[in-house]
This record gives C-alpha cells, structure tokens and sequence, in this order.
C-alpha cells in the first residue's frame, strides 16, 4: 500500500487530534455520571472507576491541546512531563493503545445512563484501533506529534532526582 497523499497526511492527523478531543470530552461525561451514579461506600469501585476514566481524559486532552500550540512555554511545559512521565503517548500506536485501554475502562463504568458508557466505550476502543492502523499503514503520518524537541525519550537522569538510586549496571 502507497502512503497517504500529502493533503491527507496535513489533514488526517489535526482530524484525529480534533476527534480524540471531542471524545476525552465524552469521557469526562461517562466519567462524571458514573460518579454521580455510585452509591456511597457501597459502589466504591466504581467510584475509582469513573475517577480513574476521568483523569485518564484528562490527561489526554493535555497532550492533545498541546498539539495545536506546541510552541508557546505551557505546551513545551506539559511536553517536558509527558516525555519524561508518559511517553508512550508521544507515539501513535502505544497512544492508540492507550486509548484501547481507557475505552475498556469506560465500558467497565455503571452509569444511569448504560447506553452513554457504552457507545463511549465503543467509540474509545475504535479510536485506538484507528490510530494503531494508520500508524501501520503510513508509520510516518504521525511523526510530527513530537515537537522540535530532539530530546531522546529516556526517564530523568538521577541528578535531578537526588532520592533515587543509582544506574544499574548488570
């Protein structure tokens, strides 16, 4: 298979992006209700379910917003943490995996409202497995979700962390 044209490599990833913002949205949503639908200490795992599915969102809106203004300080701020705390949100199919991850959480949520958690669900899965397809098809489609930042993508060295222990070497 040829890779993308370039008018659909410009358009496909800010369609995706512009997509999964509208979808971490739909999250917080199924998130909240499933929050609002818990009953006390009694539904205590679904309280950190619909916790859980709304910092998830959360976070992936972040690093989605950032996308669209990578230049200004907050976005490299926020950049700078997910390359040293999340980076597998920096490539496209380890994000899509991610968000596989988090649809199944949605689905896992106990709304009063079933039918918004799952059609959620459905759509968070889908998601995820679009973008680990299109990172297959064309892995360069998404290459420019890093910004110029040539920083290689390895934990924190232990100068900036003086709690933590040394390299290990075998």
């Amino acid at each position: 298979m040829a890779p993308f044209s370039p008018t659909v490599r410009q358009r496909l990833p800010l369609a995706l992006r512009t997509w999964v913002i509208c979808l971490t949205a739909y999250l917080c949503c199924s998130g909240v209700f499933a929050l609002i639908g818990a009953a006390g200490l009694k539904d205590l795992d679904e309280v950190f379910l619909g916790l859980y599915v709304l910092l998830f969102a959360l976070g992936i809106f972040a690093f989605e917003v950032t996308r669209f203004v990578s230049s200004s300080d907050p976005a490299q701020y926020v950049e700078a943490v997910y390359r040293r705390n999340f980076g597998f949100m920096l490539k496209a199919p380890t994000r899509g995996m991610f968000l596989i991850f988090v649809g199944f959480m949605a689905l896992g949520l106990n709304s009063p409202i079933k039918y918004l958690t799952l059609f959620c669900g459905i759509l968070t899965v889908t998601t995820g497995i679009i973008y680990i397809l299109l990172a297959c098809r064309d892995p360069d489609l998404f290459s420019e979700a890093s910004t110029s930042s040539s920083e290689p993508h390895a934990p924190p060295i232990t100068e900036t962390h003086p709690g933590a222990p040394g390299k290990w070497e075998p």
